[in-house]
Parts: structure tokens; sequence; C-alpha cells
């Protein structure tokens, strides 16, 4: 249960008042219940969250590295194993100070976490064998933050989807073309989500010379589904005649006259598509997304 606190009372003391209400005679001896109360301490943060133990929810969300946990269990230390969670957010800045770090979590499937991480999460998360799905941000293209999503890639035998967003912040000197994910290699990932690459919050586009790097690394090799923004035309060829296992692409491209949200061309007066299914022959249907215009499908024979 989540609570939102916006009281000016003493916000630890009302915590310790909510755990003591779950700490008589009927919750801990009749029902044996124990519950856990996690908080942000910060005066602006009104996050509480409330739940009994074991956790039995299919979804966690570490939310701040300040966290701060109570429980009415009588040993502090049992009930860490998060086993029943499937899908799990991890905050980058966790550290073996938090609340959490005692926390493990052994089946997930969905992994939502920024990098670098500043703690030593491998505790934490200590197996991926069931992971399929991986959210990456990569906070201002730092090199540490790929050695780290290699370390992850090395450990998930099952991983199918690696998502990737890059924030760029003021300062960082590097570019997409340096980026050190087209160094990356995975045994097991097939989907690529690549549409998130902001810098100083725009979103930016990969260039051609950008697609043949991306055509040429380990993931872009074994690449089946790929979704992705491309400055022009001639950058979605690149991608369906140089990527061998490509069977499904997703793509905006910034060169689209119809790439406005909400539009739809009619498909006599649509440029674009006419221009890449006579480009494309017959190896590909080439189609608008019905619910969003600017986002161009294919699908490769």
């Amino acid at each position: 249960m989540k609570i939102q606190y916006w009281s000016r009372n003493n916000k630890e003391d009302d915590i310790d008042k909510l755990i003591t209400s779950f700490g008589n005679h009927f919750w801990i001896r009749e029902r044996q219940w124990f519950v856990r109360c996690d908080w942000n301490p910060e005066p602006t943060s009104s996050y509480i969250c409330l739940y009994t133990l074991p956790y039995a929810f299919d979804h966690f969300d570490t939310h701040t590295a300040l966290i701060r946990s109570k429980s009415t269990s009588p040993k502090e230390n049992d009930y860490w194993l998060y086993d029943h969670v499937r899908n799990l957010h991890y905050d980058y800045s966790l550290t073996n100070n938090s609340a959490l770090s005692r926390a493990c979590f052994s089946k997930i499937h969905y992994l939502s976490i920024e990098l670098p991480s500043s703690g030593n999460i491998w505790p934490t998360l200590s197996t991926f064998i069931h992971l399929n799905s991986l959210d990456v941000f990569i906070l201002n293209d730092e090199l540490n933050a790929y050695n780290q999503l290699q370390m992850f890639l090395d450990r998930a035998p099952n991983l199918y989807s690696l998502k990737l967003t890059w924030v760029f912040y003021y300062g960082s000197k590097l570019s997409l073309p340096e980026l050190a994910l087209f160094k990356n290699s995975s045994v097991s990932v097939r989907r690529l989500d690549l549409y998130g690459y902001t810098k100083h919050k725009d979103w930016q586009w990969f260039n051609r010379q950008q697609c043949i790097v991306l055509c040429n690394s380990p993931l872009g090799i074994h690449c089946e589904v790929l979704r992705i923004k491309v400055e022009h035309p001639m950058d979605v060829l690149e991608l369906v005649y140089s990527m061998p296992h490509l069977r499904a692409l997703n793509v905006q491209i910034m060169d689209d006259e119809h790439n406005v949200p909400g539009f739809k061309p009619h498909p006599t007066d649509d440029e674009l598509l006419q221009f890449l299914q006579h480009s494309l022959d017959y190896t590909c249907i080439v189609t608008r997304n019905q619910f969003d215009s600017r986002n161009i499908q294919l699908w490769i024979r």
C-alpha cells in the first residue's frame, strides 16, 4: 500500500506510530503477520510504502537511494528475499548504506536500471537466469556504464530484449559515434530498442555513419527486431540490407515531412512510404503505425 504523506509532523515519529499499530498481539501472535514500511525521509517527499512480509507482489521500485525501512519482524534481517518480484526498477545511486541494499531479487524477468551504478549491485541482483528484458538508462555516456552493461549481458543467458536510453547532460564531450555500446555483445539479445537518445533534453537521431557502425557491431549483427530513429530514408535501407538477421524494423525518420503527432497521410500522398517500398522491392512490407503515423514499420521477408 502506497501512502501520500503531506503532514507537517515529524515523519519518522508518524512512521513509528504506523509500525507500532501492526505490532500488537492480534497481528503478531494470532495472525503471525509482519509488515515493513519503506519511506523517503526527505521533507519534500510524500513517499511511504507499507506491505506485508514476505513481499508478495510482482513489481518493486527502489524509488531512491534515500529509502529507509522498518518492520515488525522480531529479526530485522529476515524477509529480505523478494522472490515474488518479476519487474524491478533499481535506482543507480543505491549504496551499501541504503536500507534496501539488504534486499535480494532472485527471479527478475524485467529490470530497469540506471548506469553506471555507484554501489555494489551484484548481491542485490543475485542471478539473471530469468531476465528476459533489460531497460538501461546510460547517464552521460560514461565508459564505466558500458562495462557494467557488459557484466549484465554476460550474466543473462536468456535476455531477449535490450532497451537503451542515453541521457547527455551539459558538459558531455562524447557524441553517439563514440558510444562504447557498439563493442558490447550478447549471446541471446535479439531485440534492440534505441529510440531513447537525448542530448541537453533534445531527441537525437542516428546518422548514416552511426547506422553503419551499428550494423557491424556484435549486437547489430544478431539483432532481429529493432526500434530506432534515423536522419534519412537512406539510413533505413542501410539497416535493412546490412543487418543479416533483421526481420522487423520500427523507425522514425527526421526527414519525414509527416513526422507530426496525430497526422496520418493518405497512402497515395505518402512519398516516403512509396520510396521505401520501391527501393526495397518485395523484400519488405512497409506501413505506418495506425496509432502514431510517425512510426514506420517494416516487416522483412
